[in-house]
């Protein structure tokens, strides 16, 4: 497995008499933004300023490479930990909603018609 190094939180509503869910939050951890634009901070050299070779002192660099065990080439992708985790993040998060109703199980595609389902079929029992 790979892991990125971000994080994706999402916080949904769903509506009790119709199943409906609907995105309250969705909070993504992975860059630098600004909080009252949403513009990116770090977007080019301009704003990341590097730092040169006489501002830092004498270091060691290593590598510890891991291959990916899933594929044959033992590659790991890079940069679509953006768009990667937004999926499984909106989908836990529909599927945690409904627990006050006793749901512990729900199948995705999450249609409004099966969580509305779900929830009145845990209400029943």
């Amino acid at each position: 497995m790979t892991f990125p190094n971000g994080a994706h939180v999402v916080e949904v509503e769903i509506g009790r008499n119709t199943g409906q869910a609907s995105l309250a939050r969705y909070t993504a951890v992975d860059a630098v933004y600004d909080p009252v634009s949403g513009r990116l901070l770090a977007g080019s050299f301009i704003e990341y300023t590097l730092p040169r070779a006489d501002d830092l002192p004498s270091y060691n660099v290593g590598f510890n490479g891991t291959r990916c065990t899933t594929n044959s080439p033992g590659v790991k992708g890079c940069g679509e930990a953006g768009a990667v985790a937004a999926f499984p993040a909106v989908t836990s998060a529909i599927a945690d909603a409904p627990a006050p109703f006793w749901v512990t199980d729900f199948a995705v595609p999450a249609l409004r018609e099966r969580i509305w389902r779900a929830m009145n079929d845990a209400d029943q029992r």
